[in-house]
């Protein structure tokens, strides 16, 4: 049984996306001052509702630089400590961070408060900061990496609600910017390469199915690094070049390279 594709309007220009779960984005407002005193205002637009089998993706809007959690905040500055009431508080606070991409300021949080690495996102994702770093479209630092896991590197095979570990949430992402994110987790967690999620899919069939410029070079990184994967079934009887032909049918590229990379490997 082949999942069903998204159901949006392609008259409207709609991007195509690989459907994994059903989730909606609601405008939110920066309502926190800065360290400075200013406030800034921040909003997404409202993309339309998907269906899918289990798995979040970023494509839905076309101004999206990542792929962003259901409920993160726009943080417009990073919160004054002393405005922190809990781990909660601190947790979203390091959630924006990772969304503007201010490594640097996330970086000087977990310091002080460790302890929220450890933490999972209490909406409908169940997700570690490890898994929303690997969801980033742009590049984030080794270093970033190495400090999520420092106090707990078994965070690298910790899973959301949908069993997605970080390097499924890298692989999906991937693109031609931040395939230093895909090789920093398979660097540190090589053996991630053969975790599936609750729909028996890899890292690999995720790479497949996303379609997006530079997915390629993420296939050949991790068929390296688990070449069986090549033709492993999901739990839909689906290999990566399934997925490849179909989801992920908008790059071309991607098909070619795993097709490359069965002949080269038989």
């Amino acid at each position: 049984v082949i999942p069903k594709t998204w159901s949006g309007d392609a008259s409207k220009g709609t991007k195509k996306t690989t459907p994994i779960m059903t989730r909606t984005y609601s405008k939110e407002k920066a309502i926190r001052k800065a360290w400075s005193g200013d406030i800034s205002k921040s909003s997404s637009k409202k993309p339309k509702q998907m269906q899918a089998p289990h798995f979040e993706n970023d494509s839905s809007s076309e101004e999206s630089e990542e792929v962003m959690p259901v409920h993160a905040l726009h943080h417009s500055a990073p919160m004054a400590p002393s405005n922190f009431r809990n781990d909660e508080d601190i947790f979203q606070e390091a959630i924006g961070l990772i969304r503007r991409h201010n490594y640097t300021a996330y970086g000087k949080l977990l310091t002080l408060y460790p302890q929220i690495a450890k933490m999972k996102s209490q909406g409908n994702e169940g997700m570690t900061l490890l898994h929303m770093l690997g969801r980033q479209s742009t590049p984030v630092s080794d270093n970033i990496f190495h400090k999520t896991i420092s106090e707990d590197p078994s965070l690298l095979e910790s899973t959301d609600i949908f069993g997605n570990t970080p390097l499924h949430w890298a692989a999906y992402a991937a693109n031609e910017a931040n395939i230093s994110v895909v090789t920093a987790l398979l660097n540190l967690y090589k053996k991630g390469a053969t975790k599936r999620n609750y729909d028996g899919n890899l890292p690999m069939h995720l790479v497949a199915s996303s379609g997006r410029a530079g997915c390629e070079i993420a296939a050949l990184l991790l068929a390296n690094a688990h070449e069986k994967g090549l033709v492993e079934k999901n739990k839909y009887g689906q290999i990566p070049v399934h997925l490849a032909c179909t989801e992920g049918s908008d790059n071309e590229k991607c098909l070619s390279a795993l097709l490359k990379i069965h002949q080269e490997k038989k």
